[in-house]
This record gives structure tokens, sequence and C-alpha cells, in this order.
């Protein structure tokens, strides 16, 4: 009979349960609309990021420099990520978000959401982020096989998470093999 690894057991547990918690727990002021989606979508960034390492270039390390994230296209998250990260930090730092429409003015971020209206872009999107260590996330079908490193998809009415291993591990990120192990490789890459 075969074992089942205690360690994944609960990275699994504790993965699982600090979404709940963090999707419950970004409560905002009275007045606003946070949609459950938003919510799982803003705690899903987070965890995601715990199981990520980014280079020292990217000064991830300085506290007092903000974690930066791009929403990349038309935004429909409003402004429900501000209001969301206003309280909740990413790698124990303030998090700070861009706006971004015209693909050719990017500035840099540690993670860029790519809304789905920039389908037809992916493949600029790509070019023009280059080999920057950003950690490019979608929650629309095809694109993690095109540009994205990590895609939120719904099945049997959960959201889950396919990885592109080769484009992650070209990007100068580190992806944790405990993320690995959970999400959907839809492209496998070489072992860091």
């Amino acid at each position: 009979m075969k074992k089942c690894s205690c360690k994944i057991s609960k990275f699994l547990f504790s993965f699982l349960v600090g979404i709940i918690i963090l999707a419950w727990n970004c409560e905002i002021s009275a007045g606003s609309y946070v949609s459950d989606e938003e919510k799982l979508i803003a705690a899903y960034i987070e965890r995601f990021t715990r199981f990520i390492e980014w280079p020292a270039e990217s000064e991830i390390e300085i506290k007092s420099k903000p974690f930066i994230i791009c929403i990349v296209g038309e935004n429909h998250f409003s402004e429900s990520f501000e209001e969301i990260y206003s309280k909740l930090k990413i790698k124990d730092k303030k998090v700070l978000i861009h706006y971004v429409q015209d693909i050719n003015n990017i500035p840099y971020c540690h993670l860029a959401f790519i809304c789905d209206d920039m389908k037809d872009k992916l493949k600029i999107l790509k070019e023009k982020i280059g080999d920057q260590p950003t950690l490019l996330l979608s929650d629309e079908p095809g694109f993690a096989e095109i540009c994205t490193h990590i895609n939120l998809y719904r099945e049997n009415k959960k959201i889950r998470f396919e990885i592109n291993q080769e484009l992650i591990n070209s990007s100068g990120l580190y992806i944790s093999h405990l993320l690995l192990r959970h999400g959907k490789i839809i492209k496998p890459g070489k072992k860091q």
C-alpha cells in the first residue's frame, strides 16, 4: 500500500485553507462590492507568490519597495484589487497596482495579470516583457500555452490552475516543486 506524502498533504491543506481564509477576510468598506471570484483571484495571486522566487535584480528583498502588480488590458476587476491589496501584503511588502492599457508602455512589475482582451496581443506582450523576471498570470483558456506562466481555469465548478513550466523556467523565476505538484503542467520544462 502506497503511503501519501505528509508534506504534500500539509501543503495542499494549508494552500486551500489559506485561499478560503484570504477570500473571506478581504473585507471591503461598506458600499463597495467585490465579487467572490475577485476575492478568490486575489487570494490565489497572493498564495502563488509564496511559492515563487524572484532573482535579486528584481529588488524583491528590499522591504521598503512595493510589490508591483500590473493589470494588463481592460480591467475587469474594477478597483477591487486596490481595495483588497490595501490590507493584504505580498512577500511582506506593500502592494502597488498599475493598470496598463497600452502594451508598448508596460512598466516593470513583479506580477502581471493578463486580461481576456489581450488574446490577440499575447505574442507581442511576451516579446515586450521579454526575459524580465515578471510572473505572468491569466484566467483565460489558452493563455498559458502562448504567454502566461500560470493560468486559472474552471473545472467542475472549481477554480484550478495550470502551469507553463517551460516559460516560467526561462523567465528567471524559480517555482517551487510544491506548486508544480498541484498544478496541471501544460508545457513541462527542465528541472530547475
